[in-house]
């Protein structure tokens, strides 16, 4: 099966960035089905590539070679690479990372997280479905030398599933079911098999870095997920951490976090609540806080949400500066591509100027190492965040 791609579409491409947009396809021959191998043409019927179809999708082929089929030696190539990629990471002790970061490592939709002993696959896209099996068993060989695996486990439910005509899928593929813990940076996390809130391993760094400004201090850790900023700040000797989150099921998790590593009970508050919500509640109860991290979900997940979600970035900003002490800390991220660092530190500064206060960038953010960014997908590039020291009134 084939498809051609219209005059100048494929220059893109050439450079090998993966994703081929519905507009940019002239002709298809054949009728491929969701997630079968497509060679993809130019024009004058050169060949381009090879790349998984996703009829339902607007990015209706996502390439994973230039020049070989992409079969299972392919795959074995790919992984190999991707763990190659990590060798210093796993080598160095690292036990929790993400192995496999899609498009970034050239096996377009698949991810793959090491929790300790337990490896989780997700499947983003119909063609990545059909390599899970097979990168499975190949990953568990792969990781021989830095790890015997106890439980496999895939959890395929992103939202990307969604577009792709694809269900939500919890599978295990190897071991057994019951709840695991898994250990980031001396601290120890609760896991379990059918959790569909996961593991953020794009934070590893930030999160053991967010330590160094939390020392007998007061800490908000908003959208707090299962706790890992919050962690770390107590276990840098953090005065107090409130931790607030709309789902109940992560606020149990953090709970259970904390009891596993023994913080003392005193130091700690949990509240359920939409953020943007408990953050002006916590005016009304004229608290304050020495640093506040706010970590939202993602906002624009397409470029048309950009504007609404700039205006949600700075009501953020705005309502952190005013739980912050006098020269309080405030740490703003984004998870999504469409939001960059200018666009939070642009989000601060109105924030600051309708507060009438100096304020500024003291600190950068970006996603953990085990995330690469390819310097031909420039969207494998999506976290990044700030840290903006609250200033002086205005003169």
């Amino acid at each position: 099966m084939k498809i051609w791609l219209k005059a100048g579409s494929e220059k893109q491409v050439r450079r090998h960035h993966p994703w081929i947009f519905s507009g940019a396809i002239q002709k298809v021959e054949g009728q491929p089905g969701n997630g079968d191998v497509v060679e993809v043409l130019d024009h004058a019927s050169s060949h381009v590539g090879w790349g998984f179809y996703s009829p339902n999708s607007q990015i209706r082929v996502r390439l994973a070679s230039w020049s070989k089929y992409p079969d299972q030696d392919w795959l074995q190539q790919r992984l190999t690479q991707a763990i190659l990629r990590r060798r210093e990471l796993l080598a160095g002790g690292t036990t929790t990372l993400r192995l496999v970061f899609s498009e970034a490592d050239g096996i377009p939709g698949l991810i793959a997280d090491l929790l300790d002993k337990t490896l989780i696959l997700q499947a983003d896209t119909a063609g990545a479905e059909r390599l899970v099996d097979d990168a499975s068993t190949l990953l568990e060989k792969l990781l021989t030398p830095y790890t015997n695996l106890v439980s496999i486990l895939e959890k395929s439910d992103g939202d990307g599933r969604s577009l792709e005509g694809l269900a939500p899928k919890h599978r295990l593929l190897k071991g057994i079911q019951d709840p695991f813990t898994f250990h980031e940076n001396g601290l120890v996390y609760a896991g379990t098999s059918t959790q569909k809130t996961g593991h953020y391993c794009d934070l590893r760094e930030v999160r053991l870095h967010i330590r160094s400004y939390c020392r007998g201090k007061s800490v908000l850790d908003g959208f707090c997920h299962t706790g890992g900023m919050g962690l770390n700040a107590l276990a840098a000797g953090a005065r107090s951490v409130c931790f607030i989150d709309q789902s109940e099921t992560a606020l149990d998790l953090a709970r259970q976090n904390v009891q596993l590593n023994h913080f003392q009970q005193p130091q700690t508050e949990f509240l359920r609540g939409d953020v943007f919500d408990m953050l002006r509640q916590l005016q009304r109860q004229d608290r304050k806080f020495d640093v506040v991290i706010l970590d939202p979900p993602k906002l624009a997940a397409r470029k048309e949400h950009v504007p609404k979600a700039l205006k949600a970035y700075k009501d953020l900003a705005l309502n952190g500066f005013k739980l912050l002490t006098e020269a309080g800390l405030l740490a703003l991220f984004s998870c999504s591509a469409a939001i960059q660092k200018a666009d939070l530190v642009t989000a601060c500064t109105f924030a600051a100027w309708d507060l009438g206060i100096n304020s500024y960038v003291v600190d950068e953010f970006r996603q953990s190492s085990c995330h690469p960014v390819s310097l031909y997908f420039p969207q494998s590039q999506y976290l990044c965040g700030i840290l903006v020291q609250k200033g002086e009134i205005l003169l």
